[in-house]
């Protein structure tokens, strides 16, 4: 009867085993061969270009903060939706107007957003 007990622990620590490291693969099986791709180009060190507002200095959270205090962030009329209200008072209908170089919006701005400053500038495109 003991070398059964004994058997039994052996086959489940066993079992216990194998489901532990067969649980931690990460990769399956190799596929089949292929031919190295061409290199990319090189881009730009994001050290270097980040680093100019993302530099750990006060002038990005100065901005926020003007910006925060501003009439465009608690002004009584944000998200004024209507075609002539849109272009002062929500992002999309301003950067509709300045596109269209209209006066009004062509129809109501769904679901809007209130002047910010991804409004007029081109955050982390140059």
């Amino acid at each position: 009867m003991k070398r059964l007990n004994v058997f039994s622990v052996i086959v489940t620590l066993g079992f216990v085993t194998a489901m532990i490291f067969s649980a931690c693969t990460k990769e399956g099986p190799q596929g089949p061969p292929g031919q190295d791709g061409e290199d990319g180009i090189n881009g730009q060190d994001g050290n270097a270009t980040c680093g100019v507002c993302h530099d750990n200095s006060e002038t990005v959270e100065i901005k926020i903060e003007q910006w925060g205090n501003s009439i465009h962030a608690i002004g009584g009329h944000n998200f004024e939706n209507r075609t002539t209200c849109a272009p002062c008072h929500t992002s999309q209908g301003f950067k509709e107007v300045v596109n269209t170089d209209t006066t009004a919006t062509l129809a109501a701005v769904e679901n809007p957003s209130n002047i910010n400053c991804y409004t007029c500038h081109k955050i982390h495109d140059t």
